[in-house]
């Protein structure tokens, strides 16, 4: 199959306006999905400022020193 395109479909493209603001809402959607995973790999359990200071402790069951 034969496909004609036009020679400077490229240069349309940069300057239609519609078109680089569809690229770059869909650059920044995937820069934040990006940002979240990193987010989530590097703080599985939240970020330490957002720590209130409780932790789990193992119960004595009554044997307290």
């Amino acid at each position: 199959m034969l496909i004609a395109t036009q020679p400077d479909w490229q240069a349309q493209l940069a300057t239609d306006l519609a078109y680089q603001a569809w690229r770059d809402a869909d650059e920044q959607a995937y820069f934040d999905t990006l940002a979240k995973t990193e987010e989530a790999r590097r703080y599985p359990y939240g970020r330490p400022e957002q720590d209130t200071g409780w932790c789990w402790e193992t119960p004595t069951r009554g044997n307290v020193p």
